[in-house]
C-alpha cells in the first residue's frame, strides 16, 4: 500500500524515524485481518483529547470509529453512482446511521501519537435493510491495536423518518466490499 492511498492529515508530520515502520506495521496487520484498505484514516491525537488521567478519553474513540466509517462511506462511490454515494454521504434521501455500537478498549493512548483507524463491513443482514462494520484503531507508538469495536447500521429514508430497504446498488457494493476483506484476509493469511 502506498502512504497516499488512504487519507493522513499534513499536519504534524512525524520526525519519529520509528514512524514509516510503525505506521507499515499497522497497515500489514489491518490487511491481513482483511479490513478495507480503501477506508484508512490516520488520526493524530490531540492534548486536548486526554482526560484527567493522562490518556484519551474513552469518548473520543467514538470519534475514531466515526472518522473511520465516515471515510468509508465516502469510498462507497467507487462501487456505486456517485450521487448516490454522495447522498448517503450527505445524509440526503437515504443516508446510513448507527443503531449501536461496541468498543473493547485494549491499551491506553496519549498525547502525541497517531492512530490508523480501519473499518470492514462483515455483514449485510437477511432484511437487507442493515450491516455491520467492524473498527479497528492501531496506535504508531504502542505499535498494536489499542481499540477494537463492531457496529450496527441502518438504512434510513430521511424523507419519511423510517428505516429503509438497500437498494441494490447499495447492496451490491457492500457485496462487494465484505467479499473483498474476506478474499483479502485470507490472501494475507497465507503470507
Amino acid at each position: 500500500m502506498s502512504s497516499s492511498s488512504f487519507k493522513s492529515p499534513s499536519l504534524w508530520p512525524s520526525n519519529d524515524p520509528a514512524h514509516p515502520a510503525a505506521r507499515a506495521e499497522g497497515v500489514a496487520l489491518a490487511l491481513r485481518e482483511g479490513f478495507d484498505e480503501p477506508s484508512f484514516v490516520e488520526h493524530h491525537v490531540t492534548w486536548g483529547e486526554q482526560d484527567r488521567f493522562g490518556h484519551v478519553n474513552n469518548t473520543h474513540y467514538l470519534r475514531y470509529f466515526e472518522m473511520g466509517r465516515m471515510h468509508f462511506i465516502e469510498t462507497l462511490d467507487r462501487d456505486m453512482p456517485r450521487e448516490l454515494a454522495q447522498d448517503m454521504h450527505k445524509g440526503r434521501n437515504v443516508g446510513i446511521i448507527v443503531a449501536s455500537l461496541s468498543i473493547q478498549f485494549k491499551r491506553p493512548v496519549n498525547h502525541p501519537d497517531t492512530l490508523l483507524i480501519a473499518v470492514r463491513p462483515t455483514n449485510l443482514l437477511p432484511d437487507r435493510s442493515r450491516f455491520t462494520l467492524e473498527h479497528l484503531v492501531y496506535s504508531y507508538d504502542e505499535r498494536a491495536v489499542v481499540a477494537r469495536g463492531e457496529s450496527l447500521h441502518v438504512l434510513f429514508d430521511y424523507r419519511i423518518n423510517k428505516r429503509a430497504p438497500m437498494g441494490p446498488e447499495v447492496q451490491k457494493a457492500l457485496e462487494k466490499r465484505v467479499e473483498e476483506g474476506r478474499v483479502q484476509g485470507k490472501e494475507r493469511a497465507k503470507l
